[in-house]
């Protein structure tokens, strides 16, 4: 039987799509929502309107796959460092140092728009909800390796804990320079601070 081959444009079309996400999450970082449309990310590419449409039919699709993939990228980075870490202090460290590392990138942007017009576009709203929940389910997920025997529950009070904190951090950076005395000061309180209440919790209390 002869070798069954793919089809030519597979790795092309890989291609064209993480170029298509990558101009896209550029418009948005960089000049903001009302530079944003499927028009100016097919010219920017320089295609047509037609064939940016044959990889994301809507402009929700094109946002939806954008956000997902920034999601994916956060707990991929969290599941790296619970993975790396020989202790438990050690992997709700990497966990926070992970989320303090998103909150500096200035992908974080993205969830700035996302946040501003989530009150009044209902399409936004549903990404910002959906990718919440990823991003808090990769979270429940990392504390389900680092205490198993914690109930479900606690692992998403937990989850969410962490979440407050790194969401706190990226309204601080919105104006003050993580390189800061101050910033780099509050960092190293907020790391000091989890370790803490998270070693209480895992070591101590009961699930109630």
């Amino acid at each position: 039987m002869p070798e069954t081959k793919k089809p030519r444009t597979s790795h092309k079309g890989q291609q064209r799509r993480q170029e298509i996400l990558d101009t896209a999450r550029s418009i948005l970082v960089d000049e903001g929502w009302e530079a944003f449309s499927m028009r100016e990310v097919a010219t920017r590419l320089g295609i047509r309107h037609g064939h940016l449409q044959y990889y994301f039919p809507t402009k929700q699709d094109l946002l939806v796959a954008l956000y997902d993939a920034e999601v994916s990228a956060y707990t991929s980075g969290m599941s790296s460092a619970v993975a790396r870490a020989r202790t438990r202090q050690s992997a709700i460290e990497g966990l926070l140092d992970s989320g303090i590392a998103v909150a500096q990138r200035p992908e974080t942007q993205l969830w700035r728009i996302a946040a501003a017009l989530a009150h009044r576009d209902n399409e936004m709203e549903a990404i910002l909800s959906r990718d919440n929940q990823l991003y808090r389910d990769g979270l429940t997920a990392a504390f389900s390796d680092i205490a198993p025997q914690l109930s479900p529950q606690r692992q998403v009070v937990l989850a969410r804990f962490l979440q407050v904190l790194v969401d706190g951090l990226s309204l601080q950076l919105l104006t003050d320079d993580p390189s800061s005395k101050e910033m780099k000061s509050l960092v190293r309180l907020l790391r000091a601070v989890t370790v803490s209440v998270f070693d209480e919790h895992l070591t101590t209390r009961s699930d109630r």
